[in-house]
Formats: C-alpha cells, structure tokens, sequence
C-alpha cells in the first residue's frame, strides 16, 4: 500500500505542475472588452489568452478570474479536469479594452487628381488614407463621402470626409482631407479657311471665332483668340492667321488658318468735260493724253487710269 500511495502521488505532483505549451496561450496580442457593467469576466479573459479547445473532460480556469481596468494585464490560464485538479498551465498578456472597444484611429492625406477627357475623375478611400487603423489590431473599412469630381471643381480645393469603421466593433472614426483637382488636358484647336472682303475704306476686320471650325476641351467652353483681326489692301491675298484655343485652367493649343482678303469694290472715276480740237490740213486730228485731266478714286492705292483711243 505505501508504494501505491507513492506512486500516486507523484504523479499527481507531476501533472499538477505541467506546462501547457506556448502556443496554448497564444502571442499575448489577445483583446478583451470590459462588458456593461464594466468588468471582463472569466470567459472573456480565456477568450482572449487562448483560442484553444481544452481536451474531453477538461476545462480552462484564468487567474485573475475578473478585470476591472483597461490597460495590459498578465493572466494565467489554468487547464483543470473534471475534479477541478490543475493539469497544466500557461501564462500571457491580454489587453482590455473599454466597453464597445476603442475607436479607430482616422488618418488622412490631401490629395491631387486629374480630370479624363470627359471631364470627370474619381478617387477611392485609399487615396484619401495614410494609415488609419483599428488599435486594438483589427481591420477597418474605409469610405469617403465624396469620390467622383467634375471640371467645376477645378480650381476650388474640395474638402472631403474619411470615415474608418472597425470591422470589429463597429465603431468608427473620421478625418478630413483637401482634394485638388486639376485639369492637365489641353484643348482640341479646329481651324477653317475663310475669305473675307475689303470694305469702302479698304479694311476688313474678323473675330477669332470667324475662324473656329469646331474647337473643343473635356470641360466644354474655351476662349478663342486670332493672331491678327484687322485687316487692309496691304493684306489682299492669303494670309495665315493662327488661332489660339484656351481652356481657362492653364492650358491652350494653336492651329493656323488661311485668311484670304478680296477687294471686290470696283473703283470710280470722274472724267473730264468735253474738249474741243482742230485738225490739220490734212483733216486729221491727233487725240492727247487726257489720263491727267481724269479723277479716279478707289478704296485701295494704286489705280491705273487709261484712255481709249
């Protein structure tokens, strides 16, 4: 009887003092929440320490067997079997956190984006976000309040909201962030030849649009400008003029047109009175150059009078 009682024993001692392994009690990255009436009970806490099943016939006891207080705590998580004898043990760190968990942490960035040629850019969370995360090591879900933009934003920065939700707890955080929106993309510049005609005074004017065949830009309206409007008899002919195409967010493109100037206005002359001659003895009379007693007016110089005979 006494070597039984022995032997018995020891092995009591034996498993009474066993080790669970390290990986019972995980990497000491378990979370706990306070509940309610601000306590994390035991199952909370086993929850937390270890994510392992204990074996038929067993369970799992932690000491302390409550926390009141948020923060890192060291517990020790006890495998018992049915007689509430201790078969082994482990010890890690936990952290607890408050009722309904903490918060995210919402961390933004500003951000610069370009308008497509259609006018319209759209951005995602992931832009906006520069490291927001859940504390308590958690994934969040990020989302914005606004990710698509027009040619009406350009120029005024727009301000946009970031929200971070815990995939966890559900609690979520926010922060803002300044979106710029550019527009990179220069216009289309068309061109088309035109004619055009001398007036009675010898000029001639157009305006930049005269020469437009169909400019256009991803944001719609531009403004036109020509080289040159203003036109005289020096000018008869072709002439290129080139026409500059403006978006009015920085940028421009150019195309050249064939301006050809006409002067279809006929010229006028005022000849001279009658004039009276004789002729010789032989009946004959030669008619004189009577070009320097005429007056001819035109809308151009250059007039060339002539006499016939």
């Amino acid at each position: 009887m006494k070597k039984i009682t022995l032997v018995l024993f020891t092995l009591l001692v034996t498993l009474s003092m066993g080790q669970l392994s390290a990986q019972t009690c995980g990497n000491g990255t378990g979370i706990a929440y306070l509940n309610a009436v601000g306590v994390a009970d035991e199952a909370a806490i086993i929850a937390a320490a270890t994510s392992d099943i204990p074996p038929a016939n067993h369970h799992f006891t932690a000491t302390p067997s409550s926390i009141t207080s948020t923060g890192i705590h060291s517990v020790t998580i006890f495998l018992r079997n049915n007689g509430g004898h201790i078969q082994g043990s482990c010890t890690t760190n936990i952290t607890v956190l408050p009722f309904g968990g903490l918060p995210p942490i919402a961390i933004c960035q500003d951000f610069t984006t370009q308008l497509d040629a259609t006018g319209n850019v759209t951005i995602s969370p992931s832009d906006i976000d520069n490291g927001s995360n859940d504390p308590a090591g958690g994934t969040v879900t990020l989302s914005l309040d606004q990710t698509t933009f027009t040619c009406t934003d350009v120029g005024t920065p727009v301000l946009v909201t970031l929200t971070v939700t815990s995939d966890t707890t559900g609690n979520t955080a926010t922060c803002t962030a300044t979106v710029t929106v550019e527009d990179n993309i220069a216009p289309t510049a068309v061109c088309q030849n035109i004619t055009i005609q001398l007036d009675g005074a010898g000029n001639a004017s157009i305006i930049a649009a005269d020469i437009g065949g169909g400019s256009m830009d991803n944001c719609g309206s531009v403004t036109l400008s020509a080289s040159q409007t203003a036109f005289t008899c020096a000018d008869l002919g072709p002439n290129n003029v080139t026409l500059t195409v403006d978006d009015g967010n920085g940028n421009s493109s150019t195309c050249v047109s064939v301006v050809t100037v006409e002067d279809a206005t006929n010229p006028t002359i005022t000849c001279p009175g009658n004039q009276v001659g004789s002729v010789d003895a032989s009946c004959n009379f030669t008619l004189p150059d009577y070009t320097a007693l005429a007056t001819p007016a035109d809308n151009c110089p250059g007039v060339v009078v002539t006499q016939v005979p």
